[in-house]
């Protein structure tokens, strides 16, 4: 199936769901930033790189990772792992850290 195909087949569907034309340049819906979408949110639901690039077409990683995006999901996963951490140093437990290639624990004061 052709590019235009599908993007034409995008906006139809956007039509029939109430999305008109005006609407779609308001929120910038095009059928190119559903493809930055389709890649952000594979990667949020553990869809391989290499899957991804499969379906949008790409030959590098690095053209993948400019389609990929931070997702509300990711940024809520990594504030939960901060809050950990913060936790760890407001308690003054010990944080693993690697020194010579083996798994050791240091001290934190703050």
């Amino acid at each position: 199936m052709s590019s235009p195909t599908l993007r034409n087949f995008f906006y139809e569907i956007l039509d029939k769901i109430g999305i008109d034309g005006k609407e779609r340049n308001d929120r910038n819906l095009t059928f190119h930033s559903l493809r930055h979408s389709f890649s952000t949110l594979g990667r949020d639901d553990q869809i391989s790189q290499e899957d991804r690039m499969l379906v949008l077409g790409h030959k590098s990683k690095e053209v993948n990772d400019r389609y990929t995006h931070i997702s509300e999901d990711a940024l809520f996963r990594v504030s939960g792992l901060t809050d950990k951490l913060f936790s760890i140093f407001e308690n003054g437990a010990s944080v693993p850290s690697v020194a010579e290639n083996k798994a050791t624990a240091l001290p934190v004061e703050i």
